[in-house]
């Protein structure tokens, strides 16, 4: 087994039959989370038809064959591209704010009576110094 280093899978005399996603991802040269993606897609199938959350493999000789095919390359890295876009793009139109009505498009923002701006009272103090309160002298106001 590796330790998920790079270089210590990379060098190894013989790689391991199969690989997790970090494995695979060393292998491709994408992100791990672009091989999660890869195997949503249906562009790589994991070995053994695991379910959910289930721990998932690859194989490393067909992953070493899929290095080589160039069109597989470019197809897949358009399909991560456009995958995470259209995720992104769903999340940002979540995010939008509702539209505003014909009658509060032209008015700007009002601030809500609890964070308008007012100066301290006397009371109140400044701030705190250890225990004691501190206050501002008369004299400042």
């Amino acid at each position: 087994m590796y330790d998920h280093n790079p270089t210590t899978l990379l060098n190894l005399r013989r790689l391991p039959a199969r690989v997790d996603y970090q494995g695979a991802a060393y292998l491709l040269n994408f992100e791990v989370v672009a091989i999660r993606a890869l195997v949503e897609l249906g562009f790589l199938k994991p070995l053994g038809s695991p379910k959910g959350m289930e721990h998932k493999y690859l194989a490393s000789r067909t992953l070493l064959k899929l290095a080589d095919d160039e069109k597989w390359l470019h197809d897949a890295s358009r399909a991560v591209s456009k995958y995470w876009a259209e995720k992104n793009g769903r999340r940002k139109n979540v995010r939008l704010p509702r539209p505003q009505t014909a009658s509060q498009a032209g008015k700007p923002p009002q601030l809500h009576e609890h964070f308008e701006a007012q100066p301290p009272l006397k009371s109140q103090g400044w701030g705190r110094l250890g225990s004691k309160m501190r206050t501002r002298p008369e004299n400042e106001i």
